[in-house]
């Protein structure tokens, strides 16, 4: 993957459990650190509305890609990943091949 095929800079976070101090816990984001990534928009499909509050609501897939190392093998689905300031939840995470991660997140759910 080119460096002009990775146009835009992501932050993957994963949720982490921290103690509430009264026996339960409170999820936190910790964050990978950034990275670039090609993006590209997939084409929605009737299934991809949610109903809230009596109104539809269009939630739009990504496909990722980025760079393979040590670091980005450890993603996996529970995280979520911010480009260009949007939060999007990651939904699958692909095997390595060729040098690159495939990742399919979701724009326009709740985290």
């Amino acid at each position: 993957m080119s460096a002009g095929q990775r146009q835009f800079r992501a932050v993957f976070e994963k949720p982490v459990k921290v103690s509430d101090g009264y026996g339960g816990y409170d999820v936190t984001w910790e964050a990978l650190g950034p990275r670039w990534v090609g993006m590209a928009t997939a084409a929605p499909a009737v299934a991809d509305e949610e109903f809230s509050q009596s109104r539809e609501v269009q939630v739009l897939d990504h496909v990722l890609s980025v760079i393979d190392d040590p670091e980005t093998r450890t993603i996996t689905a529970e995280w979520r990943v911010t480009v260009q300031g949007r939060v999007m939840n990651l939904r699958a995470v692909g095997f390595p091949v060729f040098g690159k991660i495939r990742v399919n997140a979701q724009e326009g759910t709740a985290p």
